[in-house]
């Protein structure tokens, strides 16, 4: 994503109003400064609806000192906003687990990702993640299998031998693959009861509706929306245009509006976004709080993205 350009699309901030009450099945106290929470279900464990994915910040070694003081901030602003998850993987929780302050990391639900991208790790390394970051457990454990479930085959035993003695609480997998290869998913879900999934869903994979939310709510397994701005192609869409008055009721920028579009829907659990940027921290964050559109809205949204040429 480009700084200027989500820079020139703040400048399109409206100020926020009370919405209608008829909103989707999650209550959002429009009033709170704090951003509205959901369960994982198989647990019960209440995660805020807006939380941090892999920001490159989190993992530099370069300028140490000026990732150190970015991540702090940015870890400080998702507590003080209500949010208390992180997506992540083990190298940046080693830089994470020396810049943090304790009383900060306590606060906050880590997911790590192993498999799939790098260095796959060792049982040994899930095993010493929670002593890492100074928690008596690891929060989530995703395998990041993204175009296919081969990873499955190899590393969710790994997973569920991390859950038994208590190394993770809760585990799940990835997926962005195209939507003709969503019956994978699907059947790996049924089978195989993970926690939780985290997919690619936003305004721009509206597919994702059909089949893989409804599956993941009848089956009680939370859900992980990623890459919500797909690596800023969202931005690209909206760039020079005006948030109509409509939205502006209930959002305050164009990522906002595709922030609610995500998480006013009901089978999502916690959006992810990555920034280093406090400022589009901020913002995104406050997608989670205030009122949510309801369904004739959402699909009022999704009508007005559709009109929108291509950035391609």
């Amino acid at each position: 994503m480009k700084e200027l350009t989500r820079r020139q699309l703040a400048g399109h901030a409206l100020a926020a109003a009370a919405f209608a009450a008829s909103v989707l099945p999650v209550p959002v106290a429009a009033a709170s400064k704090l951003m509205a929470k959901r369960k994982i279900p198989s647990t019960g464990v209440e995660l805020g609806i807006l939380g941090f994915g892999n920001s490159a910040v989190f993992n530099t070694r370069t300028d140490a000192e000026e990732a150190k003081q970015t991540s702090r901030a940015l870890f400080d602003l998702l507590v003080e906003m209500g949010g208390n998850f992180v997506d992540s993987y083990y190298d940046a929780y080693l830089n994470l687990a020396e810049w943090l302050d304790i009383d900060v990391i306590r606060q906050v639900h880590f997911s790590a990702g192993f498999a799939g991208f790098g260095r796959p790790l060792a049982e040994d390394d899930i095993r010493g993640l929670p002593g890492l970051m100074q928690n008596a457990q690891l929060a989530f454990l995703t395998v990041h299998q993204h175009l296919d479930m081969s990873m499955s085959e190899r590393y969710w035993p790994v997973a569920r031998r991390a859950k038994e003695p208590g190394y993770a609480r809760h585990i799940g997998v990835s997926w962005n693959a195209s939507p003709d290869a969503d019956q994978e998913l699907i059947d790996f879900m049924r089978t195989e009861k993970p926690d939780f999934v985290e997919i690619d869903y936003s305004i721009m994979t509206p597919h994702r509706e059909s089949r893989l939310l409804p599956t993941a709510m009848d089956l009680g397994i939370g859900v992980i929306a990623m890459q919500p701005f797909k690596n800023g192609a969202y931005f690209r869409q909206v760039s020079g245009r005006e948030l109509p008055a409509w939205a502006s009721e209930f959002c305050d920028s164009w990522a906002q509006f595709c922030l609610k579009y995500i998480v006013s829907h009901p089978g999502v659990t916690v959006v992810i976004s990555e920034t280093g940027n406090l400022e589009h921290a901020r913002d995104n964050l406050g997608a989670g709080i205030g009122t949510l559109p309801d369904e004739a809205t959402r699909n009022r949204m999704k009508e007005l993205y559709a009109s929108l040429p291509s950035s391609r």
